[in-house]
């Protein structure tokens, strides 16, 4: 991008440490005395400028870099995960009823079945599960809650990086630009659903050329006539 003079925005995939350690470094009490929408805008979005380092073919640069924390996101996260801990606790409960019949009846059989239901379930790294035998020689199970793990998970929560080349950019249009990206991705469903823009049938490339400008017309035109459609006050799609 820099080479050809090209600006970009995207959201980054924290693959690398020191990018996933940007991502966490902001304290959430810090990210309140930043927010990033008005009284016009979505609620419950802040965020906090960082400096972004890029390292590829021996060549390091450094972009410009938002750490968001998004109220939504973080609820819908937290709701999800408490819905499949009820659920990964229920069976374990499920487990423990029963202890007695075949196949349930020493520690390490009651064990196998436990630690086959967290490694099946989406939260099971936060969970622990224990077999053992009482003072009555009697198998037990009992479980709890990995708390680090879990807390790391919250801290997460609702955080993602943003990141872009164009230094002209505020924390704020940064925010704006990126959420219009739903936008450009409805076209994409649009021609690859309504216009069939695949699968390609053809082999020439002058005739997929052909056919590849034929249908950004045809999106070009969609997308207009749903645009004046909205302009006039109808709720209405573009396929309708």
């Amino acid at each position: 991008y820099d080479d050809r003079k090209l600006r970009y925005l995207a959201g980054l995939k924290t693959q690398k440490k020191v990018h996933r350690e940007l991502l966490l470094a902001v304290p959430e009490e810090q990210f309140y005395s930043h927010p990033l929408t008005d009284d016009h805008g979505p609620r419950g979005y802040w965020g906090v400028p960082c400096l972004v380092p890029f390292e590829h073919d021996d060549r390091q640069v450094t972009h410009r870099g938002l750490v968001v924390l998004s109220g939504p996101m973080r609820t819908a996260h937290r709701r999800a995960r408490a819905a499949r801990l009820r659920e990964l606790r229920e069976a374990l409960r499920e487990v423990e009823v029963k202890i007695g019949r075949p196949h349930y009846r020493t520690v390490k059989a009651v064990q196998k079945r436990a630690e086959t239901q967290l490694k099946q379930s989406p939260v099971g790294k936060f969970m622990q599960a224990k077999a053992y035998e009482d003072d009555n020689s009697q198998v037990r199970l009992r479980w709890w809650v990995n708390r680090y793990p879990l807390w790391q998970a919250m801290h997460r929560d609702g955080r993602y990086l943003l990141v872009t080349n164009d230094w002209s950019l505020s924390p704020q249009k940064m925010l704006a630009f990126y959420h219009q990206k739903d936008g450009v991705e409805k076209r994409i469903q649009v021609a690859k659903g309504h216009l069939r823009l695949s699968p390609v049938y053809l082999h020439k490339d002058e005739r997929i050329e052909a056919m590849l400008l034929l249908n950004m017309l045809a999106l070009l035109a969609y997308s207009l006539l749903e645009r004046q459609v909205h302009q006039a006050g109808l709720q209405m799609t573009g396929r309708r």
